[in-house]
């Protein structure tokens, strides 16, 4: 499995067809793999979107992962500062 992650600002679009070629060689190599893309809701590279659909990457989303993580035994150790990551930015449509 590989995940991208990108902060504030980066766009995919520097590595996309990078890690596309990197998928690629490695299925071509029997090995069984997944290619995931890790944002957030407030993802401001807007173009990322379409480019992301264009390759069927599988994306999962920071708040929904956090969402899932606050419904878990992990919440306890972390505390109530993990709801405040599940909503989408306030500037997200």
């Amino acid at each position: 499995m590989l995940i991208e992650v990108k902060a504030l600002s980066e766009s995919v679009a520097r590595n996309i067809e990078l890690y596309q070629d990197l998928y690629e060689y490695l299925r071509a190599c029997s090995w069984n793999c997944n290619l995931y893309y890790l944002l957030s809701h407030g993802h401001e590279e807007q173009q990322d979107w379409p480019l992301m659909a264009k390759y069927d990457s599988n994306i999962i989303i920071w708040e929904d992962l956090f969402m899932v993580m606050a419904q878990t035994p992990i919440a306890n150790l972390i505390g109530d500062c993990l709801n405040e990551y599940c909503d989408p930015p306030a500037n997200h449509e």
